[in-house]
């Protein structure tokens, strides 16, 4: 069974609180083995995590790119249709409104899918900042709870 990051600090506080106490002092004897296993098991998780924010961000690189490209690919659709409209009508304004009018919905089709992509890429970044705060919350709390146990014996 994988154990996660709030897991290996339970069974830190647990081998803390479980430390024989040494005769007339505060301290404690821990096993250094289990101890550093512990924390180095911690420390292969985190970059998981780091990672994944890594890959978030390359994510949200990935659709405002293709934003960008199918906002070009719109306009170029649009330029293509406008010609073709121009040299199989004669009535030239009428032409000339359409190119307009298929323009400024491509531009406007790019910028909502931009924006969409945007938000994404935003909310994206908020819910990886949430479990990085949680796990650095989660650790800062470890910390803490082992601290309290060693000034408390």
């Amino acid at each position: 069974m994988n154990k996660s990051i709030i897991d290996e600090l339970e069974d830190l506080k647990e081998l803390v609180e479980k430390a024989k106490k040494l005769p007339f002092s505060k301290y404690i004897t821990i096993d250094k083995e289990e101890l550093l296993g512990i924390i180095l098991r911690i420390e292969a998780m985190l970059p998981e995590e780091v990672k994944t924010a890594s890959s978030i961000s390359k994510q949200k690189e990935m659709i405002l790119k293709d934003a960008y490209e199918e906002k070009n690919r719109i306009i170029k659709e649009a330029e293509s249709e406008f010609k073709k409209m121009v040299e199989e009508s004669k009535i030239v304004e009428e032409a000339r409104k359409e190119r307009k009018r298929i323009i400024e919905e491509a531009e406007e089709e790019a910028r909502k899918i931009k924006e969409e992509a945007l938000v994404f890429a935003k909310d994206l970044f908020a819910k990886i900042e949430s479990v990085l705060n949680k796990a650095q919350n989660t650790l800062q709390e470890g910390k803490e709870a082992i601290e309290n146990e060693i000034n408390n014996k």
